[in-house]
């Protein structure tokens, strides 16, 4: 799977996460002693996670966080955004790299992705709604609303920030769903980033990633957390990729026209993020979209008041507010990413504390 680009915010921000590290149910007592592997440096290691020799499996993924986010809106943790908090289950399946299945069961609700070469489908069992879409395949991208679903996903973020501000070592092996596992231990060298390490469980045989877990600086436990309790190599079957959306469901068609064929004026502008600082002390700041000024007053209306942007508008006026010479806003912190909102429409965020996102919108 291709690197994928991403800014601190999608690193953090955006938690994945993971439940307990997991040892296979074994009875003999020797089963849980670190298994003994060939020596590999880290730089082998790097080398063997950008290639895999088995792309073809399927398993139970567990993730946990917790980054000590208030608590958020009514329906906010719906569908994949439940993985921002607490501990849930997953079950995946992938035949190479173009066909793919990602299943969360949270709330007593089903959200699927289904990936077909070019046909993609999303069913949220809450809305009973079908999303399909047809398209060029392509390396597939979380957008900085979505959390990794998979140790993969959050191992190719970590792997695409690597730079002279990190350094590599091998950790101790381990057992991860039953696996004997290499561990990859990434340590910023700033002392200004939360971030303390993260560290990647590496299949011996396989090379795959099994586990990721991104520490604060100075914690005993992860915040982040995701990883395979459950790993079969076996080929999953070519029907596992086929999706027929259930009767009664509502079907939704979109295409690439189907943004060419948006009304002008509802699609807000996208201004591109700035970045302020190097590494793992790295603070991006955006700009937030806007409606542009000929948009017909009937839409701003929904935007402003529709009942989810004034639940989110209630959670930003309950944030503890900051201010300086470049205006004032509120402030999210967690264990690992400080998110500024301010008062003219920009979010600045980082891996840091709170006076250097503050400096980064100074500057």
């Amino acid at each position: 799977m291709a690197l994928v680009d991403r800014y601190p915010i999608v690193r953090w921000g955006v938690p994945v996460a993971a439940a307990a590290t997991v040892f296979a149910a074994v009875a003999a007592p020797q089963a849980f002693a670190d298994p003994a592997l060939p020596e590999r440096t880290a730089q082998q290691l790097l080398v063997d996670l950008q290639n895999p020799t088995d792309t073809s499996f399927s398993g139970t993924v567990e993730t946990r966080t917790d980054l000590g986010l208030p608590a958020l809106p009514v329906g906010a943790n719906d569908g994949y955004a439940a993985l921002l908090n607490g501990t849930n289950t997953l079950r995946v399946w992938q035949d190479g790299k173009e066909r793919s299945k990602v299943s969360l069961i949270a709330s007593g609700a089903e959200t699927t992705t289904v990936r077909n070469e070019a046909e993609v489908w999303q069913w949220s069992s809450k809305d009973k709604k079908a999303v399909h879409a047809t398209h060029q395949p392509r390396p597939q991208r979380e957008t900085p609303a979505e959390a990794p679903k998979t140790p993969d996903e959050a191992a190719q973020r970590v792997l695409a920030q690597l730079d002279p501000s990190t350094e590599v070592s091998v950790g101790r092996t381990s057992r991860v769903a039953g696996r004997s596992a290499y561990e990859l231990v990434l340590d910023p060298k700033s002392q200004q980033t939360l971030v303390g390490k993260v560290t990647i469980a590496v299949d011996s045989q396989t090379h795959n990633p099994l586990r990721v877990e991104v520490w604060p600086s100075g914690k005993a436990a992860p915040a982040i957390r995701v990883g395979f309790t459950q790993i079969d190599f076996a080929d999953p079957a070519a029907s596992t990729f086929r999706f027929s959306p259930p009767a009664g469901a509502e079907v939704v068609e979109k295409s690439a026209a189907d943004k060419k064929d948006e009304p002008k004026g509802e699609r807000p502008a996208r201004p591109q993020p700035k970045s302020v600082g190097e590494g793992w002390e790295r603070v991006t700041v955006t700009a937030m979209p806007k409606l542009p000024a000929n948009t017909d007053p009937s839409v701003q209306r929904r935007a402003q008041y529709s009942g989810k942007a004034a639940d989110w508008q209630q959670l930003v006026q309950s944030l503890t507010t900051v201010s300086g010479s470049w205006g004032s806003g509120k402030v999210l912190n967690t264990a690992l990413v400080t998110v500024v909102v301010t008062e003219d429409g920009r979010v600045a965020a980082g891996s840091v504390p709170t006076d250097r996102v503050v400096a980064a919108l100074a500057g």
